[in-house]
């Protein structure tokens, strides 16, 4: 079990915390899928590892974390959560790996920005990995980031894909980080919003009973009612922050809680609305929480009476 280094929770391998290597630096780690380690073995029997340019080297006790993802559209935002030695990104090679299936690797776009990267097929399916460096320094470092998006037709949803960061002199893992492919744009969920906890008369919190498929929640979109009165249809923030609401004179908070810690509403998720300024509504006044897509049809309601 690893842990957020933002909210200092658990969170589960799978759920995108990358594999830290050892401390002397070998690129020794421990890989959670056979089918990561024989697609790192195709990768050296191809013979891809490149020599990095000359003085470029990565360091022997680099340590490097990625987070995510985040989705935005149809792309996977990875985050590089830590790194303890800024590095020249023409010290390292990336590869993408598809439901165990994985690309060559190639060298690690060098050029910030999107649309600027490296391309890589994973069983058959074409993607764009770009690099983002956050504080332009040149380097990869702690903020930076990695966006993964497919170039064609995109995959079928929730396939398993890996990330892999590796040193370019001898092929040997940095880092890396699983996740849950993102589901077409088109892909409307069925969700269903069961139990409705009231802590007191402006406090409640709206779980997920079920979430079919596991969706990206930029996909997703919510609204609010107190008596006749309703807010903005407005968008999910990601975990760890909240959407501020003005309603029937008051103001209220929204916050989501990502159960498993992987950017997507899924069983086991849940919303907590909470008033934070203004008069609390009369008691006997009846609540709803509405979830809807991304054309503004509803999901799934939870309504309560204070």
């Amino acid at each position: 079990m690893a842990y957020c280094t933002a909210c200092g929770k658990p969170q589960p391998r799978s759920a995108g915390t990358a594999v830290r290597p050892s401390s002397a630096g070998n690129g020794a780690v421990l890989l959670p899928l056979a089918a990561a380690i024989i697609g790192i073995g195709v990768l050296v029997a191809a013979g891809a590892y490149l020599a990095p340019a000359p003085g470029v080297t990565t360091p022997a006790g680099l340590i490097l974390e990625l987070q995510g993802p985040w989705i935005n559209g149809s792309s996977a935002v990875l985050t590089v959560s830590y790194a303890n030695i800024p590095t020249s990104p023409a010290a390292f090679l990336v590869s993408l790996a598809v439901n165990g299936s994985t690309s060559l690797a190639v060298p690690m776009p060098t050029t910030s920005g999107i649309g600027a990267g490296a391309s890589v097929s994973p069983a058959g399916y074409p993607f764009r990995i770009d690099w983002t460096d956050v504080d332009r320094d040149g380097m990869v470092s702690t903020l930076d980031t990695f966006t993964i998006t497919p170039t064609a037709a995109q995959p079928p949803c929730c396939l398993y894909e890996t990330f892999y960061v590796l040193r370019r002199t001898n092929g040997s893992l940095v880092a890396q980080v699983g996740f849950y492919g993102i589901p077409s744009p088109g892909t409307r969920p069925a969700v269903s919003l069961d139990y409705v906890y009231q802590a007191n008369l402006v406090n409640a919190y709206v779980t997920v009973s079920s979430a079919s498929p596991a969706t990206p929640v930029s996909y997703l979109r919510f609204q609010l009612m107190v008596g006749d009165n309703a807010s903005p249809v407005s968008p999910i923030l990601p975990y760890g922050a909240a959407a501020n609401l003005s309603l029937a004179g008051a103001e209220y908070i929204v916050a989501w809680y990502d159960n498993n810690y992987d950017s997507r509403l899924d069983a086991g998720d849940a919303f907590n609305v909470s008033l934070v300024n203004g008069a609390a509504p009369a008691s006997g006044t009846t609540m709803s929480f509405y979830l809807e897509w991304q054309d503004g049809s509803i999901l799934a309601t939870a309504t309560w009476t204070t």
